[in-house]
């Protein structure tokens, strides 16, 4: 069997001169993987988001206390 493997993230490659057999577990394993990879990405893109609310609302808050009324 050849393993052939994506360049940045080593996930499995099919290869013509494997078997199905073969290569069935293999792009099952790498759907798996990109589908934690994107999960890790939207995790981390929602607490980015998040801090960067929380930011804003302080910036608010700091502008508020500062204002004379």
């Amino acid at each position: 069997m050849i393993d052939e493997r994506t360049q940045h993230y080593g996930l499995p490659l099919p290869h013509p001169e494997n078997l199905l057999e073969e290569d069935v577990g293999r792009i099952r394993l790498a759907f798996e993987q990109v589908d934690g990879l994107i999960h890790a990405h939207a995790t981390a893109r929602q607490q980015s988001d998040a801090q960067m609310l929380e930011w804003q609302r302080r910036q608010r808050l700091r502008l508020f206390h500062h204002m004379d009324f």
